[in-house]
């Protein structure tokens, strides 16, 4: 009985420890330079198949309002991150850099009135695990 109760202690501890260095996009986790970046990449890779202004089209969800809500809300930016990696362009997926799907990733959460902040975005998988889209 006793180790289970450390055990449970235990990995209470390390939940909130976890959870306490998460980090909403609300804070400002990109600049205006990363979102930039993001347009210029988002009207040449994304636009044709989610929309000019990023409200979908077809099978390609929008990627602003409640189709953002449905797929982004309470997910890290990895998370994210590693879906657009796999799976975007849909005919040749995997080709975009990281830094370029980075840069998307701040345009979307512009686009959908998240601030822009002082650190840039990065690539940094450590901290694109600890950001956060609030529920």
């Amino acid at each position: 009985m006793k180790r289970c109760v450390l055990t449970f202690i235990t990995l209470g501890l390390y939940v909130s420890s976890a959870t306490a260095q998460q980090v909403s996009v609300a804070s400002g986790v990109f600049t205006e330079a990363d979102a930039q970046r993001g347009l210029a990449s988002y009207g040449s890779a994304c636009a044709t198949c989610h929309g000019r202004n990023l409200e979908g089209k077809g099978d390609a969800p929008g990627l602003v309002g409640v189709s953002f809500n449905a797929g982004w809300k309470g997910k890290p930016l990895s998370e994210r991150v590693s879906v657009i990696k796999e799976t975007m362009p849909p005919n040749n997926p995997g080709i975009l850099p990281d830094e370029t799907i980075i840069d998307v990733v701040a345009y979307i959460l512009k686009m959908n009135k998240y601030p822009a902040g002082a650190t840039s975005l990065g690539a940094d998988r450590a901290r694109l695990e600890q950001i956060v889209v609030p529920r």
